[in-house]
This record gives structure tokens, C-alpha cells and sequence, in this order.
């Protein structure tokens, strides 16, 4: 970077909302920033309805542009739906980027064979037949991520960072902060290639994780069995 701050701001006009990007930003960078800007002001957000988005300034390009908007059409904060205009004020249909394959990941990651003791089979979960949305990149200290549906993070989850999933959360990295999942859906769970957690909930139950206080980096799955969190080897 040259030294510039980063900035993105967002107005109003006949259209609907302008992004307005003053550098030229990554799509991660501008859904971090978007994502916190929304949050700051989720209460606008909450009566639902379409809203109209373009960019202005550095305009990333267009398979960028629509992996904003899909980001923000999945996040579980605000329940309006936004759709992607050009400068004209036509909309641009949008493709699903959230099920695209991903063949590259900015983390570290931590891989093994788990030991034979405590396996078991999973059937029934919230991913079968679901397309869940994947997120790229490391949910760093004090921020939060909150999505509708099945969520795949490729990267860590930071301590004192928070995930939360309408359905299930997988975790290609570390998990090391919160992980929210399902919300009153028992039938969800967690799953993370490092399970190092300072907080589970699924559905209605919840779990401190004190007895993970040394936890093995091996591939661990956390599940709701009557409405107790049980996490055991995959």
C-alpha cells in the first residue's frame, strides 16, 4: 500500500444507494468495510424491500461488483435485498458467487488425521442439499460475522471474534473465537479444521468449551445431542 487510508463512503441519490471507493480495494476489503458500516446502522435495514446499488470512483470490476452484492444479500443484520444498477439505472443480474469454487486461501491451515477414538458419522445436517456461503479470509479480533444460512470460512477465526450462522458453520482454519449456529436449530453444527473455541452455541444450547483447554490440531465437529453441545474427532 502507498500509505492512504482506505475509505469507502455511501450516499443517496435518485437510484437507489452509491458506493463511492476512493482507492482501489479487493471485494474483501470493501465487504469488511460495507459489512461494518451496515452494522453501525443495521436499524435502516430492518423494514425490508429492494434497494438499488452501484459504484462510483474506483469501480472494482464487474464479477467483483457482484460478489459484494451477493455477500450482502446473504448477511443475516439487515432484511433488505439489494440488486446491482449500472450508471443508467438498469438493473444487472447478479450470479451466485458465494457456491463458487475457491482454489486459493490466505491462512494458515491445519490439517491431520484425526485419532480413531470418539469418530463418528454426521447424517442429516443442515449442508445436505444446501448451498452455503463462502467467505475468503481471516474473521479477525473484535469483528463479526453474521450470515443466513451455511456458512464456509477459508481462514481463522480470531479469539474474540464471533461467527454467526443461521444454519451451520464450517471453519477451514482455526477456530479460535464465538460460533453461533442455527439459532433455535438444533439439527446445525460446527465444524473447524483446529477446534479451539471460546464459545459454541447451537440452536438453544451453548457450551464455555473449558474442557478443550489444550486442544489437538486435528479436524473436530461440535453438535447439539438433546440439547447438550458434544464435540468429538471427525
Amino acid at each position: 500500500m502507498d500509505g492512504k487510508t482506505k475509505k469507502i463512503s455511501i450516499k443517496a441519490d435518485k437510484t437507489g444507494m452509491v458506493v463511492c471507493i476512493d482507492e482501489i480495494m479487493s471485494a474483501q476489503d470493501i465487504c469488511c468495510e460495507l459489512y461494518q458500516k451496515f452494522y453501525n446502522n443495521k436499524d435502516a435495514f430492518m423494514q425490508g424491500g429492494m434497494v438499488n446499488i452501484s459504484f462510483r470512483g474506483c469501480v472494482p470490476d464487474m464479477y467483483d461488483q457482484e460478489m459484494v452484492i451477493d455477500f450482502l444479500n446473504n448477511l443475516d443484520i439487515i432484511h433488505v435485498t439489494f440488486r446491482l444498477i449500472d450508471d443508467t439505472g438498469l438493473n444487472i443480474p447478479v450470479k451466485k458467487i458465494g457456491t463458487s469454487q475457491v482454489t486459493e486461501v490466505h491462512s494458515e491451515n491445519y490439517y491431520g488425521h484425526a485419532p480413531d477414538r470418539g469418530s463418528r458419522h454426521i447424517t442429516g445436517s443442515t449442508m445436505i442439499g444446501e448451498k452455503p456461503y463462502i467467505f475468503k479470509g481471516n474473521i479477525h479480533r473484535k469483528q463479526t460475522l453474521e450470515i443466513k444460512g451455511n456458512v464456509i470460512i477459508l481462514g481463522n477465526v480470531a479469539r474474540d471474534a464471533t461467527v454467526i450462522s443461521g444454519k451451520s458453520i464450517i471453519v477451514i482454519g482455526r477456530m479460535a473465537g464465538t460460533a453461533i449456529a442455527g439459532k433455535m436449530n438444533s439439527d446445525s453444527f460446527i465444524l473447524a479444521l483446529y477446534m479451539d473455541p471460546q464459545f459454541l452455541q447451537i440452536g438453544g444450547s451453548n457450551d464455555s468449551c473449558q474442557s478443550l483447554r489444550h486442544p489437538e490440531p486435528y479436524p473436530m465437529i461440535a453438535t447439539n445431542d438433546d440439547n447438550i453441545i458434544n464435540i468429538t474427532y471427525v
